[in-house]
């Protein structure tokens, strides 16, 4: 008998989408969103200017109402803490920032989305940003600056972001 054709694969992360960010929809969401945030650090996504746009409304859409806030913004913080690349931790914090953002923060409206969001990424990701050289966390202090103004996050929470963040 001719031999079983092998199950189809991930492609390797280099050949994937070289000119955008590619947002796979498997059976397993949670595959799916670690494959989007790998691949959100890539050239090609971290040159087209849709790819934070587009992983934040999947995050709205798909893998926050698929698999919980708790486990998305969790997820999160494990990539942007074993991101090599400066421009693929921003790209993530990015995002974030759409989501807090965009609307006035609606994708975020749900107490327990937000709560996620700044207890399980934000204050996660504050140990290593406050252990950046000053150039680094310019970008960083420039988006606390922004969210203060726009008041993204409760007074309360944004004192404890700014002293986590050494902001």
């Amino acid at each position: 008998p001719p031999p079983a054709e092998p199950a189809a694969k991930r492609p390797r992360l280099e050949e994937a989408a070289p000119d955008a960010l590619e947002i796979l929809e498997t059976q397993s969401p949670a595959k799916d969103l670690r494959w989007a945030l790998k691949t959100l650090g890539t050239r090609g996504a971290l040159e087209d200017r849709s790819s934070v746009l587009s992983l934040a409304a999947a995050l709205r859409e798909r893998f926050i109402p698929a698999l919980s806030a708790t486990t998305t913004f969790s997820e999160m913080a494990v990539c942007f803490m074993s991101a090599k690349g400066v421009a693929h931790r921003k790209a993530i914090v990015y995002v974030v920032h759409e989501l807090l953002t965009r609307n006035k923060g609606e994708a975020l409206n749900d107490e327990d989305r937000r709560s996620s969001c700044f207890r399980l990424f934000l204050l996660q990701i504050g140990v290593k940003i406050r252990g950046y050289k000053a150039d680094e966390r310019v970008a960083y202090l420039r988006i606390v600056s922004d969210w203060s103004k726009r008041k993204a996050l409760p007074p309360a929470e944004m004192k404890e972001l700014k002293e986590s963040w050494d902001a």
